[in-house]
């Protein structure tokens, strides 16, 4: 099922927010790859309802139906969009771009969304790493570290970071109560 010119001028309006504009998607595959990755990144975090079916392909989460959209719409992404963001886009728009901040690259892009797909299938970064070095051995274990790096802190509330801070303080208090002669007892 093509994917409506509504969809289509909200993703341009997801990229303008996020300062990536005026993408030729006709002639530059890394901005076919762009769009892909921030239509499926956005719209897994947000939620929306949408028409685009993604498959995990060789450059991650991609839609057939979303390509067949803008190449049908491809006079959206060289205009401005007149689609006006809610506060929850606004919110996740922010975020991406604090966390990702140089790094809303195709790579990182297909990295970051490619992990999320995963995530969704395995429930878990460990399994979702291991798949996507198996998926994409070309891809350095660092690249996939940092790549579920700024997953986790996208994913992350200020509910679960507190919990987090409140956990290692209090461990760090037990570590802070133990003499140094009882950790000696330990090191011998």
């Amino acid at each position: 099922m093509e994917i409506k010119k509504d969809e289509i001028v909200r993703l341009v309006a997801y990229l303008d927010k996020l300062g990536i504009k005026k993408l030729d998607i006709e002639k530059n595959y890394n901005d076919r790859v762009v769009a892909q990755k921030v239509a499926y990144l956005m719209w897994s975090l947000i939620g929306s309802p949408i028409t685009a079916d993604f498959k995990f392909n060789i450059k991650g989460p991609y839609s057939h139906d979303l390509t067949v959209g803008y190449f049908s719409h491809k006079r959206e992404f060289q205009t401005e969009s007149d689609y006006r963001l809610n506060e929850k886009e606004v919110a996740w728009i922010n975020k991406i771009k604090n966390v990702m901040k140089d790094s809303l690259d195709a790579d990182t892009l297909e990295i970051v969304a490619s992990l999320l797909f995963l995530l969704k299938r395995t429930g878990s970064y460990e399994e979702a790493e291991k798949e996507l070095h198996v998926r994409k051995p070309h891809l350095s274990t660092e690249a996939i570290w940092q790549g579920s790096n700024i997953l986790k802190t996208l994913l992350l509330d200020e509910k679960d970071r507190d919990a987090q801070m409140n956990s290692i303080n209090t461990e760090m208090e037990l570590l802070d109560a133990v003499s140094d002669a009882e950790l000696n007892k330990f090191a011998q």
